[in-house]
């Protein structure tokens, strides 16, 4: 079966409707997939029983969550493919921010998107949406680089589906310093979609 894997803020639905398949669907992988990623047992078996729900739909499916499962999806599905749909970090981190991503209204999103030991107590959430591009992103791009055959990569801008919820009127503005952290990302996001990139 095909699985989709991206950041979220990427094309993650457009994706879904290009292949006909389905986006995010019930059961909803939720925070356990994150608990799973970093070893939480009881998460796991959840997790393992909803993964395997999802491969008997056979149809297409994209969700961001299974970035974080890419080893647990082959455990259940030895034939699984991925497509890796990424966004250029400068506009994901906008769409992040735009969006009110890590912000107290965002109680169901990415306010629960963390790294293990958590967000350092000094971090923006500018910090946080390019610690989290560059985190998920690197995490998809290591399975790739380990089983190479299995992995097609998509450009955001590439997706014939392409819904960009937050339009061109809403703007974040970045400061300078913003900028320059944001081109170092643009530079890994330019080694990840060369096919011959190795970490």
């Amino acid at each position: 079966m095909i699985w989709g894997v991206g950041t979220g803020r990427c094309g993650t639905k457009s994706l879904a409707e290009d292949l006909g398949g389905v986006h995010e669907p019930q059961p909803w992988l939720g925070e356990d997939a994150i608990l799973c990623h970093y070893g939480d047992k009881a998460a796991r078996s959840r997790t393992m029983d909803k993964l395997r729900e999802r491969l008997q739909a056979r149809k297409p499916c994209v969700d961001l969550k299974h970035s974080w499962l890419i080893p647990e999806i082959l455990e259940v599905d030895p034939g699984a493919m991925f497509i890796w749909v990424i966004r250029r970090p400068t506009q994901c981190v906008h769409s992040f921010l735009a969006g009110g991503s890590w912000t107290e209204r965002d109680f169901y999103g990415t306010r629960k998107w963390y790294p293990r030991a958590g967000w350092p107590d000094d971090f923006t959430r500018f910090d946080r949406a390019c610690e989290y591009w560059r985190e998920v992103n690197m995490m998809i791009w290591e399975e790739r680089n380990a089983c190479p055959g299995r992995f097609g990569v998509i450009q955001t801008e590439r997706l014939v589906n392409h819904q960009n919820k937050y339009p061109e009127r809403i703007r974040y503005e970045f400061s300078d310093e913003e900028i320059n952290e944001l081109q170092l990302l643009e530079i890994l996001h330019d080694a990840m979609v060369t096919p011959s990139a190795k970490r």
